[in-house]
């Protein structure tokens, strides 16, 4: 069995046309569709069903699919033995929430790459359900988000932090000269959120139907970086946001922390990897560096 249609057979999974596998790696649309016809051949079964213009697998190809990722990470694992960790090559898929950004995140990038030059580093950015989503079919080796997965038998969890919530708001809004404020008084106001999938989306409803409150929503973004800058430009409107998204802005005095006692929640942000996968040295030592650099920054 080659290892090469094996690896043509995951990169197909991931990115689920033989088209660009094909382009991905290189290689003709034909040799790709002979590499699987002789794998399928080999293991007498079909891999694929085709779908319109994509392709999924079967049955069989479900349960194929976690042996030919064993099989690649033992041929990735012997061709790592002894080496230095500046020579470690290779790749690293890493899903990221936008939010994790504006933490110590890119300075976690920084310094992998200056420890592992070699290393290929490829990041995603969605929401915390379309990442694992992304984890979980192998399209990505770990996954950093603000929430448990769904079905998190399927992951291992080798990091995990609480991070703090907080409104903010430009520092002319009228609840940014108050001392203090209660949920009330923001409710008064129009906010500015996150998808509804949002983990603090999700949150900030929670406490404020406690509260037995309703919120004015002016507008439903993705992105925290364009809610941060609608702030300042749409007076009198409000954003709920993990407190390390906003902290250069509140440093800078560009936007406002409010002082909401009734507001005290936080949010776990994780990292998540595949149970019961080889992890390839980038991965484990990307982990490593993750938690080295947030216990220099708690100290």
């Amino acid at each position: 069995m080659e290892l090469r249609n094996i690896q043509t057979f995951s990169k197909i999974v991931e990115l689920k046309q033989f088209t660009k596998a094909a382009e991905s790696l290189g290689y003709a649309q034909s040799t790709v569709t002979t590499q699987i016809h002789q794998l399928e051949d080999e293991l007498g079964h079909p891999l694929f069903d085709r779908v319109k213009n994509r392709v999924v697998l079967t049955d069989f190809g479900r349960s194929f699919l976690p042996l030919a990722i064993q099989m690649e990470n033992i041929n990735d694992e012997m061709h790592n033995l002894g080496t230095r960790p500046e020579e470690i090559k290779g790749h690293l898929k890493i899903g990221v929430i936008e939010s994790c950004y504006y933490s110590n995140f890119l300075d976690v990038l920084t310094e992998y790459k200056k420890r592992f030059p070699l290393v290929d580093l490829e990041l995603r950015t969605g929401s915390s359900a379309e990442l694992c989503g992304l984890l979980a079919e192998n399209s990505l080796d770990m996954v950093f988000c603000l929430k448990m997965p769904a079905d998190y038998s399927k992951f291992e969890i080798p990091f995990i932090q609480t991070r703090r919530i907080g409104l903010f708001a430009a520092p002319d809004h009228p609840l940014a000269r108050r001392s203090e404020i209660s949920l009330a008084d923001a409710s008064q106001y129009p906010f500015i959120m996150t998808e509804e999938e949002s983990v603090y989306h999700r949150l900030l409803h929670e406490i404020f139907f406690r509260e037995g409150l309703s919120m004015k929503h002016s507008l439903t973004l993705q992105s925290t970086f364009a809610i941060k800058n609608l702030l300042q430009k749409l007076p009198g409107t409000i954003a709920c946001l993990p407190e390390y998204a906003a902290q250069k802005e509140t440093a800078d005095g560009s936007l406002a922390k409010l002082n909401c006692p009734q507001l005290f929640a936080e949010v776990p942000v994780i990292a998540a990897v595949l149970k019961g996968k080889w992890h390839a040295p980038q991965v484990t030592e990307m982990l490593d560096l993750v938690s080295e650099m947030n216990k220099n920054t708690e100290q």
